[in-house]
């Protein structure tokens, strides 16, 4: 099957790749907050379940899409 793109243990980066560029962006500006990055969300929350991690931030802000030129934010 040669047209069809595939990686070993990876989503290839185009799950939520606009939420991980915002998350990036800002940890390079220096913005004091909490990020957190999961995976293996869609097959059963694996990322979130195994979070083992004392948060402290109040709040959640989840930035995630599934069209170009859209953001869904959710928390």
């Amino acid at each position: 099957q040669d047209n069809i793109l595939k990686a070993k243990n990876s989503t290839l980066g185009a799950d939520n790749g606009i939420g991980c560029a915002y998350m990036l962006l800002l940890i390079s500006q220096n913005y004091d907050l909490e990020y957190l990055f999961t995976s293996d969300e869609e097959i059963g929350l694996i990322g979130a379940k195994n979070l083992n991690l004392n948060l402290q931030s109040k709040f959640l802000i989840n930035l995630d899409s599934e069209k170009e030129g859209e953001i869904c934010i959710g928390c």
